[in-house]
């Protein structure tokens, strides 16, 4: 997803369009996500794909957040489930 963040439509309105700005993908069902994440369970509320992580949110409060993050990036989101693959909370 992160190779192809310029591909997705960005559903932030205050978006500058800056390379370095995220893309928000919400509601995740309907977009151009691959099939596996849209039928995660429990459903992504939406997803922030960024330059070197993506960040998937799946629940309101508190919130639960996968984190998948690009090879050599710097990885510190909370619990290390492999290398590369973190799960946070907002708690």
């Amino acid at each position: 997803m992160i190779a192809e963040k310029g591909n997705y439509h960005n559903d932030r309105q205050d978006s500058t369009s800056k390379p370095h700005d995220p893309v928000l993908i919400y509601p995740v069902k309907k977009s151009a996500v691959p099939e596996i994440i849209k039928n995660m369970r429990p459903e992504p509320k939406y997803i922030l794909i960024y330059v070197d992580h993506v960040e998937i949110c799946f629940s309101a409060l508190p919130r639960v957040y996968l984190y998948g993050f690009a090879e050599g990036a710097e990885q510190d989101w909370g619990t290390k489930l492999i290398d590369g693959l973190w799960l946070g909370s907002s708690i």
